[in-house]
């Protein structure tokens, strides 16, 4: 009887034991996935500003381009007269 008891609790605590381990598991589980899930939605945003400045340079790489036309169709006597008064 006493030893039946003796299986019965080994069995108890083997149980409580496999329980406890695939809870810790289900959590590791759900972690990983919770990071996978903020790691893409963080690699989202980047994509996002990247192609955001990447285009604000191309802009900016337009309209340098622009103004150095301008200025290369002013006669030369106006781009003399606007260096001196920016001191360049």
């Amino acid at each position: 009887m006493e030893q039946e008891a003796g299986k019965i609790k080994v069995a108890t605590q083997t149980q409580l034991l496999v329980q406890k381990e695939a809870e810790t598991e289900r959590k590791r589980a759900v972690s990983e996935a919770e990071k996978r899930e903020i790691r893409g939605e963080y690699e989202h945003k980047f994509d996002a500003i990247r192609s955001q400045l990447m285009e604000a340079l191309q802009k900016s790489a337009m309209l340098q381009g622009r103004v150095e036309s301008m200025e290369n169709a002013l006669p030369p006597n106006v781009m003399e007269n606007m260096e001196q008064r920016d001191g360049r």
